[in-house]
């Protein structure tokens, strides 16, 4: 005999509730966990409201059909194809939650067969994509515009993006004590200046040799810092983290801030000039690397975690990351970004 659910009085809306709760306790309020409770309120906003025992395999596949035609969000415009993608994700994961949760009486259906779903581009979406630039960068000459209309503090945010292709969160997240300055490399013996850094969330590790101007930023930075028990590098004027999130759980801005109040400065003198954030600093050195060396040297001198197509990932275990090309990448982006430090 077919085993389906019995009606309890129970809604599919006051499980995604319940759902939202859940998700809140597992991730909390900020990051992700924002990030994963505004998908659960928009499976919300388009499912309707039926009956829990009514939530069966074929409503469910239609659910999922559903966000593959790519509908309208809250605001009335077509959700994005990855946002289709993690809406998707997002149902088959509340349903795993329902099918455990005791406090709903209902189960998932026994003939329940998710279908292989592809959340396609549309025409005008794979038209954009037909550029031989697809990644946006900064030229050398509008680097150098940048650097000659920065305040110190913008410029030492500039420096680390130009030096290591750091990001907010590295920059926010660089220790006092992953600084290495006048000593010998641990592994190579040659005298400079260093970042030794591992990322909190991954565990890969990095290294640089500094720039001059890094290390006059430092300098600097020290100086203007703020007293604090914290080893991070960079801090607010109030002695916080420019990466925490804010009391409603919103990324920091201070960086994304101070880089759109730049970009205003330059545009009144160079109105067309790019207005872009600060992650396109990092696209446009790792850009720049790549071009000059390879792929594999471009991902270790960006920090990211894969750096050989998968096939070569036994590398990675038997051998070690090329680190000296690394340094040698950042004497040629040195070499490269002399005209702009001369402006």
């Amino acid at each position: 005999q077919e085993l389906r659910n019995e009606p309890t009085g129970q809604t599919l809306h006051l499980a995604l509730d319940g759902y939202r709760d859940h998700l809140k306790n597992k991730y909390g309020l900020a990051g992700f966990g924002k990030g994963t409770r505004n998908e659960a309120t928009l499976l919300k906003f388009h499912l309707e409201n039926i009956p829990l025992n009514e939530l069966t395999a074929n409503r469910l596949e239609l659910f999922q059909r559903f966000y593959e035609k790519r509908p309208n969000g809250q605001r009335g415009k077509m959700l994005k194809r990855r946002s289709c993608v993690n809406q998707i994700k997002r149902l088959r994961d509340f349903v795993k939650w329902l099918n455990k949760e005791p406090a709903f009486k209902w189960r998932r259906p026994y003939d329940l067969d998710w279908p292989k779903i592809k959340v396609q581009d549309t025409a005008d979406e794979l038209a954009a994509r037909a550029n031989p630039d697809q990644v946006q960068t900064y030229t050398i000459d509008e680097l150098a515009i940048l650097w000659k209309y920065a305040l110190p503090s913008e410029r030492a945010y500039l420096i680390f993006a130009l030096n290591c292709a750091f990001g907010r969160a590295e920059i926010g997240s660089l220790l006092k004590r992953e600084i290495t300055l006048n000593k010998a490399h641990r592994k190579y013996g040659t005298v400079g200046n260093w970042i030794f850094k591992v990322r909190p969330k991954t565990k890969v590790y990095g290294e640089w040799e500094l720039f001059p101007e890094t290390v006059q930023a430092i300098d600097w930075v020290l100086k203007h810092r703020p007293e604090s028990e914290k080893d991070n590098l960079f801090l607010d004027a109030n002695g916080g983290l420019i990466i925490e999130f804010t009391s409603g759980g919103n990324a920091n801005q201070t960086i994304p801030s101070a880089w759109q109040r730049l970009t205003n400065r330059v545009r009144k003198d160079h109105p067309d000039f790019k207005d872009i954030g600060f992650k396109f600093l990092r696209k446009t050195m790792t850009d720049l690397v790549r071009n000059e060396f390879d792929g594999e040297i471009a991902n270790i001198f960006s920090f990211h975690g894969a750096v050989l197509p998968e096939s070569d990932n036994i590398l990675e275990v038997y051998s070690n990351k090329p680190f000296w090309k690394v340094h040698q990448a950042c004497g040629w982006v040195r070499q490269k970004l002399a005209p702009a430090f001369a402006k």
